[in-house]
């Protein structure tokens, strides 16, 4: 996105925000990306006003971190949860699984991870099995089938519509374009 004659605050936020590389690939900037996506396929005469706000929220989430802001400290057992979630991902747990192993309360666990994390812990476990999906398809020639039995998904079918809701496009079209470059 590029701004003609922005005003002097949001230069200041653009620089911060690309001080370093940023690669956006879950988290809080990614959902913004995705409805950033979303709103250029709409394309009415309220696009560009949704844009730009979009636009400034991703700068000041990429400026900040990939982290939510937060007003007080997570609980020790929430890292053990996601941390959990990454190594399992591709599992089937429940959140009685979850609650269970982090002695809490699963309606509890589910709140605190929302408020968190920002997205629910079905949205975080599905991201990070579509981002092992992404790495199997570019790092090997295993069918798209057997990956998505591989990293969680029922089928291929089943990973293929997560994984055009989440990226826009499909498994094998994301592999020939990673494939192309």
């Amino acid at each position: 996105m590029e701004f003609v004659n922005p005003p002097e605050e949001l230069d200041r936020l653009s620089r911060r925000a690309f001080a370093r590389p940023v690669q956006i690939s879950r988290g809080p900037a990614c959902e913004i990306a995705r409805r950033i996506a979303c709103e250029m396929r709409i394309r009415d005469d309220l696009s560009s006003l949704s844009l730009w706000g979009l636009g400034i929220e991703l700068l000041t989430t990429i400026a900040r971190g990939d982290d939510p802001p937060r007003q007080e400290s997570n609980p020790v057992w929430l890292g053990r949860v996601i941390d959990l979630l990454r190594a399992r991902c591709c599992d089937a747990l429940s959140v009685r699984e979850l609650a269970l192993e982090a002695g809490v309360h699963p309606g509890h666990l589910a709140r605190a991870f929302r408020r968190a994390r920002g997205c629910r812990i079905g949205e975080f476990l599905r991201g990070e099995r579509i981002e092992r999906a992404k790495s199997l398809l570019v790092r090997s020639d295993e069918s798209i089938a057997l990956i998505a039995a591989r990293v969680g998904f029922s089928d291929q079918a089943h990973l293929t519509r997560a994984f055009k809701r989440e990226t826009g496009t499909t498994p094998a079209v994301y592999r020939a374009s990673a494939r192309w470059r």
